[in-house]
C-alpha cells in the first residue's frame, strides 16, 4: 500500500523507549488473528492485556532494531512522525474519561475514536505594535481579548456544524474539544527585532502562548456560567493534565464553582493555507520558510504541477516600514535556524498548550544519519508531545522551494559565542556536609541572560568535576540553549551515598543542590517561571515522610538521627554523637 501525500506518525511510549535504552526484545501485536500459518514459538507468545483483551503477537523485534528501522524511513522519506503517547495521556485533561490513541495526520490533536478537530488560530503578527522600530512590543491586552472571541467562536461552530456520522457528533457534544492556537510568529518574532531560537524568543513565545491559553480557559469559564459545561464535565478535572499542571489556584476554584464549557481548548496547527490568505504570512509557530519561495500548485486535480514566486509578509511588511531592502541578521528562516532553536521554540510554546502541537523541524539533506536521530532525543528531553521533521531527499519533494536555494549546512546545536571581556552577576556561597569547606557558585549575565558560571572552593575534593561542571554549563549558556535545560537536569541526579538536607528539604547530591540553587537565581532574575521551575523533575520526597518523625542530624541536617545505646546517629550521613 502506498500512501501519497499523507502524513503518518508512531505512538513511542515510555515502555519502548526503556525497551530500545535497555536492548531488549519488542513484541507487536494486535487483537484480530492473523491470516495464515505461524510457528509454535510465536503462538505462544500471545496473551491477554491488562483490559482482559485477547493480544495475537505478530512478530517479535530487538527494540533498537525496530527504533533504527523508524528513523531510517523518517531520515529518508520524512514519515512517520513520532508521537509521545504516555506524555499525551498524562496531560490530558480529560484522562479521567478517555484514553488517547491516535492523533489526526498532522500530530497537533491528540483524539479519542469519533472525535473531530475544531481549530482557529490567532494571527499574532497582528497584534505586534510599532513592528520594525526599537519600541516594538507585544500589545498582550489586545491579543487576550482576541483569543477570548475565539475560544466563544470555536464554541459555536460545534453547535452548527453538520458531522458525517451520529457518532462523531455525540463524541463532540459529550466533550465540546476546540483548538485555539496561532499563525504568524515567525512574523512576529521579526516585527519585533528577535531571532527565532534565541533565548528572548523562546521567552516571548511562552509569553504569547500563555496569554492565549488562560484568555481561552477564562472564556471558557464565562461560557460554562453563561451555558452551562460540557456533559462529560467531572469537578477531577482540575486534578488531571493541563489544568492540574499550569492553572493556578484561583483558576481552578473558578473551575470547581462554575465549570469549563470545553474539555480541551488549545492547538496549534499548521496553518499553511490560512498563512497564505493572509498575504503569506509564516504559517503556524514556523518562521519563514524563505523570503522568497516558489510555491508548487496542482492544477485541475491532475499531477501537472504549476508553480509560481512569491515573497513573504515579513520581507514585504519590512520594506514597507523601513523603506529598506536589505534582510536584517535577525530575520532568519527555517534553512538557518539549527535545530535546538526548532525545538526549544516549540517546547515553550507546549508547556501552554493543552493538546499539540504541528511543527516541522527542518534538517539539511546533508545531515548524517547517526545526528538526526539525537533529534528525537532532545525532543524527549525538552518534553515535546511529538515531532515531525523534513529532511529533502530523492524521494520527497517539497512544496516549497526557496528561490535561490542555499546549500549552507544546519548545525544540530547552535554555535558558541564568544565570550564578552567584562560581565557582572551574583556569588552565592553553599554549604555541603562532605565539603570541609563552603562552596562559591558565581553565575554572571550578559544582555539579561545567564552566560555562565563558576564554582570555587578552598575544599579540592570534587575540583576535576566541578571544573567539567563549570565548562559544560558555560557551553550550555552561551550557544543560546534554553537555560531552563541546565537546572531541571542537574535537579534530577541522585547519589547513592552523598545526600543532604537542607531548611528541611531533601537534595538527592551536591549536582542537584546547585541545579535547585541555579533554578532559584533563573527564577529571581526571570529566566524562568515558578510554574515551569515546579514541573521540574526533582529527587524523590517520600524519604521525608519515612524519616521525618526523628531527630535532626546535626552535620547533614536530615531528620535521619536515632538515639542508640546511648548515642545519636544519624542513618543519612554517618554521624555519631560518641566519635
Amino acid at each position: 500500500m502506498r500512501l501519497a501525500e499523507f502524513n503518518v506518525s508512531v505512538l513511542v511510549s515510555d515502555a519502548f523507549k526503556a525497551a530500545v535504552a535497555d536492548d531488549e526484545e519488542w513484541l507487536l501485536y494486535f487483537h484480530i488473528p492473523p491470516v495464515g500459518d505461524r510457528s509454535l514459538e510465536l503462538t505462544s507468545r500471545d496473551f491477554v492485556d491488562d483490559n482482559d483483551v485477547q493480544q495475537y503477537v505478530y512478530s517479535v523485534w530487538r527494540a533498537r532494531d525496530l527504533w533504527a528501522l523508524i528513523t531510517r524511513y523518517t531520515y529518508e522519506f520524512s514519515d512517520p512522525g513520532i508521537i509521545f503517547i504516555d506524555r499525551v495521556n498524562d496531560l490530558n485533561n480529560l484522562s479521567y474519561c478517555e484514553t488517547i490513541r491516535c492523533t489526526n495526520p498532522c500530530g497537533e490533536q491528540p483524539l479519542p475514536p469519533d472525535a473531530t478537530c475544531n481549530l482557529a488560530a490567532v494571527n499574532v503578527a497582528n497584534v505586534i505594535r510599532l513592528p520594525f522600530t526599537p519600541d516594538a512590543y507585544v500589545d498582550y491586552d489586545l491579543l487576550a481579548q482576541v483569543a477570548h472571541w475565539g475560544t466563544r467562536f470555536l464554541d459555536n461552530v460545534i453547535d452548527v456544524t453538520h458531522y458525517p456520522l451520529p457518532s462523531q457528533r455525540d463524541e463532540e457534544f459529550a466533550k465540546r474539544r476546540t483548538g485555539l492556537g496561532m499563525l504568524g510568529l515567525g512574523t512576529a518574532f521579526s516585527e519585533l527585532g528577535i531571532r527565532y531560537g534565541s533565548v528572548e524568543s523562546v521567552q516571548t513565545a511562552r509569553k504569547i502562548m500563555k496569554t492565549i491559553a488562560l484568555a481561552s480557559y477564562q472564556a471558557s469559564i464565562g461560557l460554562a456560567e453563561e451555558r452551562g459545561s460540557f456533559p462529560m464535565f467531572e469537578p477531577e478535572i482540575i486534578e488531571c493534565g493541563f489544568i492540574r499542571d499550569m492553572l493556578d489556584e484561583d483558576m481552578k476554584e473558578q473551575i470547581t464553582e462554575k465549570g469549563l464549557r470545553n474539555g480541551v481548548l488549545l492547538t496549534i496547527a499548521p496553518t499553511g493555507t490560512g498563512a497564505i490568505a493572509t498575504g503569506n504570512m509564516s504559517s503556524g509557530e514556523e518562521p519563514d520558510f524563505d523570503h522568497e519561495v516558489v510555491r508548487r500548485v496542482r492544477r485541475n486535480n491532475t499531477e501537472e504541477y504549476d508553480s509560481y514566486t512569491e515573497q513573504s509578509y515579513t520581507k514585504r511588511f519590512y520594506e514597507f516600514c523601513t523603506g529598506r531592502t536589505d534582510i536584517p541578521d535577525y530575520m532568519v528562516t527555517a534553512q538557518n535556524i539549527s535545530i535546538l532553536d526548532h525545538i526549544k521554540v516549540q517546547s515553550a510554546l507546549q508547556e501552554w498548550v493543552d493538546a499539540s502541537i504541528s511543527k516541522t523541524i527542518n534538517i539539511p539533506e546533508n545531515m548524517p544519519y547517526e545526528e538526526f536521530v539525537e533529534v528525537y532525543e532532545l525532543a524527549d528531553q525538552y518534553g515535546l508531545k511529538g515531532c515531525t521533521t523534513y529532511r529533502p531527499s530523492v524521494y520527497r519533494e517539497s512544496i516549497l522551494t526557496a528561490k535561490s536555494a542555499s546549500t549552507a549546512t544546519v548545525p544540530l546545536v547552535p554555535v558558541i559565542e564568544r565570550r564578552p571581556d567584562e560581565l557582572t552577576g551574583t556569588t552565592y556561597k553553599l554549604k555541603w556536609p562532605s565539603l570541609t569547606s563552603s562552596m562559591f557558585v558565581t553565575i554572571n549575565y550578559y544582555q539579561d541572560r545567564p552566560y555562565e558560571i563558576f564554582f570555587a572552593s578552598k575544599d579540592a575534593k570534587f575540583q576535576d568535576f566541578i571544573t567539567g561542571l563549570t565548562l559544560m554549563i558555560s557551553a550550555i549558556l552561551r550557544s543560546s540553549v534554553d537555560p531552563i535545560i541546565v537546572p531541571r537536569e542537574l535537579k534530577q541526579v541522585v547519589s547513592t551515598h552523598d545526600t543532604s538536607w537542607e531548611a528541611g528539604k531533601f537534595y538527592g547530591s551536591l549536582v542537584a543542590r546547585i541545579g535547585a540553587l541555579i533554578e532559584q537565581d533563573f527564577i529571581k532574575h526571570g529566566v524562568i517561571g515558578t510554574s515551569t521551575s515546579s514541573n521540574a523533575k526533582a529527587a524523590p520526597e517520600k524519604i521525608i515522610e519515612q524519616r521525618s518523625h526523628k531527630d535532626t542530624c546535626p552535620k547533614c541536617t536530615a531528620p535521619a538521627l536515632i538515639h542508640k545505646e546511648g548515642c545519636a546517629t544519624c542513618e543519612n550521613c554517618g554521624y555519631s554523637s560518641c566519635g
